[in-house]
């Protein structure tokens, strides 16, 4: 299929990045926000979107692909390529997708049934174990062991409405116009009098009402043949809903999207990061974009301006904190940790151990009055833990593989790429954890270079852990020699421009 025949709608924090990559992929922006068109210099086409892209109310760094299944795959997998390392879950069947479900019981909240080995909560009178019926998925899931919500009945799904084969009526919220608004009532009441329902999306509003009328005719026709049907082959979709994608980005895929955006508008370092992780930062981001855009022979300044202020900031809080996130979406707050030292990129945190337990990887007990050392640096793809008992004898070194590291307020965020590197006296230097990367692959989060690099990387860092074991008494100067790079990933830099 040609990208150029397939129509996207971007909205939220990464519209200007998005806008810039699909562009030079071939693809077709449509609905583009007042700001978006501004910034291209071009009156985007008004007309109905194939997929929707835009970022998740509860997690502004989860972008949410909406639409037609095969248009709605191609596009993740475009960006996926474009931006080289992001992890990505599909709708594992599609929401208003009409399914033949085999019910197996009733249970306490409602009749349950399967579906290619799916768990179903169905919505329905006819709950006889055994029985095959049509249900439209109301909720879909996007992991096996998430139940799926149904409802027994028949859909059809078109980018510009739903149609149900019960009474049902509702209108996008994103339609604000009262004479499109009173337009789409009157069809719908049409509708409803056949005893049929419509959900109608906001692509609607960007179709005459004569076309809709049109379409209307031969899409109840379509469904009213569907409805004839009496025998459904178990698991076998009757017909197609909208697919929903989820893209979890992280700060590498971040910096693509910065580099992306920079090349149409003038953009502050870690700008997406920073954009997604707190309303609190907005106000100074967008201070920094629109001086440079008022003096842009200023810009490299500003940027280093930027930086300094948002580093100094980060050094002069009392607590900070580690957002250890993975690819998959979760974070961990880790902390608080104090600051011990700070030589220009670098950082050092310092922390106290509170608890009894084992240090992870390295097997070795972890005691009340332990010190917990953590370094890193601007943009570095290792963040390094070393424990020393109460007495200042060594306990072990940890280094986390991750995403580059970008400084907030009073945090350090990074997202971990599972693999690490471990020493302590008695074991020596190890890599571990490759399972688990491993099953980050299998899982469809990555592909199969992506994990090369990462392992690849992860040996190099092995090496030079043991080649600089000497320098343990000095931690700054043995992270400087690990980490070798300064203010700039060593790892997937081929999707990265020089900052």
């Amino acid at each position: 299929m040609a990208t150029n025949s397939i129509t996207v709608r971007i909205r939220g924090p990464y519209a200007t990045a998005l806008t810039k990559i699909l562009i030079d992929e071939g693809y077709e922006i449509v609905q583009a926000s007042e700001p978006i068109q501004k910034r291209f210099s071009v009156a985007f086409n008004p007309k109905p979107a194939d997929v929707t892209v835009k970022s998740d109310e509860e997690r502004p760094n989860t972008l949410l692909l909406i639409g037609s299944h095969t248009k709605t795959s191609l596009l993740s997998s475009t960006i996926k390529k474009k931006t080289g390392l992001i992890y990505s879950e599909e709708s594992l069947v599609d929401q208003y997708s009409t399914i033949a479900l085999t019910i197996i019981e009733r249970g306490s909240n409602g009749c349950i049934g399967t579906f290619s080995n799916l768990k179903v909560q169905v919505e329905t009178e006819e709950c006889i174990a055994g029985k095959v019926l049509p249900a439209v998925v109301i909720t879909p899931v996007f992991r096996q062991q998430e139940t799926v919500k149904a409802k027994k009945g028949l859909a059809l799904y078109t980018p510009l409405y739903t149609l149900f084969s019960w009474r049902q009526t509702s209108i996008s919220e994103h339609i604000r116009d009262r004479k499109i608004i009173d337009e789409l009532l009157g069809l719908s009441q049409q509708i409803l009098n056949e005893g049929l329902g419509i959900k109608w999306s906001s692509n609607s509003a960007y179709v005459s009402l004569s076309e809709l009328k049109e379409m209307l005719a031969n899409d109840i026709d379509k469904l009213r043949k569907i409805m004839k049907q009496n025998v459904f082959e178990p698991d076998k979709v009757i017909s197609e809903g909208r697919r929903i994608v989820k893209l979890y980005s992280n700060t590498q895929s971040d910096l693509v999207m910065d580099c992306a955006r920079s090349a149409v508008t003038p953009t502050a370092p870690a700008h997406h990061t920073l954009k997604t992780l707190s309303k609190d930062l907005d106000l100074i981001i967008d201070f920094a974009e629109k001086t440079m855009e008022i003096y842009p022979e200023s810009s490299q300044l500003i940027r280093s301006a930027f930086r300094k202020f948002i580093n100094e900031k980060l050094v002069g809080a009392k607590k900070i904190f580690i957002r250890h996130r993975k690819l998959n979406g979760n974070e961990f707050l880790i902390g608080p940790f104090q600051i011990r030292e700070a030589k220009e990129d670098i950082i050092m945190l310092q922390r106290y151990i509170k608890s009894p337990g084992y240090y992870d990887g390295i097997n070795v007990k972890k005691e009340p009055g332990d010190i917990g050392l953590t370094i890193t640096s601007y943009q570095s793809n290792i963040v390094m833990h070393i424990y020393f008992s109460i007495n200042g004898e060594l306990k072990g070194v940890y280094v986390n593989v991750n995403t580059p590291v970008i400084f907030g307020w009073d945090s350090i965020i990074y997202d971990d790429l599972e693999v690490d590197i471990v020493y302590s006296p008695i074991m020596g230097v190890k890599v571990q954890e490759e399972e688990l990367l491993r099953q980050v692959l299998m899982e469809g989060g990555i592909n199969d270079d992506i994990q090369n690099m990462i392992l690849s990387y992860a040996y190099e860092i092995k090496k030079r852990v043991e080649n600089n074991i000497q320098l343990l008494p000095e931690p700054i100067s043995f992270y400087e020699k690990i980490a070798l790079q300064k203010a700039q990933p060593e790892l997937l830099t081929q999707y990265l421009k020089q900052e």
